[in-house]
């Protein structure tokens, strides 16, 4: 199983990192694991990050790169 920041997360879909951050904080989105004082998110949980993300951008008729 492989996990990721996330900054890998918002550099892989090219998001800003603060816009990530925010749905993880609003969606009260937690870590699957913690490793070396960082946060890192499996497959599913990205993917849940990815979906509020998508999910905002609709609400508001735009999307961010």
């Amino acid at each position: 199983m492989s996990f990721e920041s996330l900054g890998e997360i918002a550099r892989r879909r090219g998001t800003p990192l603060h816009r990530v951050e925010y749905v993880v904080r609003i969606r009260e989105i937690h870590p699957s694991i913690s490793a070396g004082g960082r946060n890192l998110y499996d497959a599913p949980t990205a993917k849940r990050i990815e979906s509020e993300l998508d999910a905002i951008d609709r609400e508001k008729g735009t999307h961010h790169a």
